[in-house]
């Protein structure tokens, strides 16, 4: 399978993984979800985002979960892409309710992921990793739709200058909360799904 376009790849390993994975292990059917790659961000001192999920609510049809995976990571790393889309899909299957607990914890171990190694934990869901039985059945999904059809960015060559102080408006969208909040972006990148503090509605940042 020759797949020329990032997009295209990552949904049609979503529709494997779907019939694969999700389907068999949850026996329920899957939300709505599309899914990109992001901008690369620098490494933090927790680590670097490697996906995000955003919650059906931030969407304008209310309906679909995007997730985006991080182009940092190419071709050589599509196994590594793949446990990354399984771990983001296991937040949209959660209906971003639960974070990294153990509603969704549940999730990722019927699917065949588990915690990873973080700063703070030898096993934490937040970073997870595949099985080794699960990585088997990546390889053969490698095998059938080819590699991630994408040459890896590294953010330290891009040649933007690094703005570590600038605080970043978060807003609401919530129209009838209105709750605001800034903060820097390695407090926005160490977030996985920023919520609200007063209604919980997901937040987005203030558009340039």
């Amino acid at each position: 399978m020759n797949i020329q376009y990032r997009e295209q790849w990552l949904s049609i390993a979503a529709e494997i993984l779907i019939d694969e994975l999700f389907t068999p292990a949850l026996n329920r059917a899957a939300p709505p979800m599309k899914f990109s790659i992001s901008e690369p961000k620098a490494a933090t001192k927790k680590g670097r985002v490697m996906g995000t999920c955003w919650n059906k609510d931030a969407s304008a049809d209310s309906e679909t979960f995007n997730i985006f995976i991080t182009a940092s990571l190419g071709a050589h790393d599509s196994s590594r892409v793949l446990d990354i889309l399984i771990h983001e899909m296991a937040h949209a299957y959660d209906g971003n309710q639960n974070g990294h607990n153990a509603p969704f914890a549940k999730i990722c171990t019927a699917v065949g992921l588990m915690g990873g190694p973080t700063k703070k934990s030898k096993s934490s869901f937040t970073a997870t990793v595949a099985t080794p039985e699960l990585k088997e059945h990546l390889t053969e999904i490698i095998e059938t739709i080819g590699e991630f059809p994408h040459a890896a960015l590294n953010p330290a060559e891009s040649g933007k200058t690094t703005q570590t102080n600038r605080q970043l408006l978060m807003l609401c969208t919530n129209v009838t909360c209105g709750f605001k909040f800034r903060t820097s972006q390695k407090w926005l990148d160490a977030m996985q799904s920023p919520q609200c503090l007063c209604c919980t509605a997901p937040m987005i940042q203030e558009e340039k």
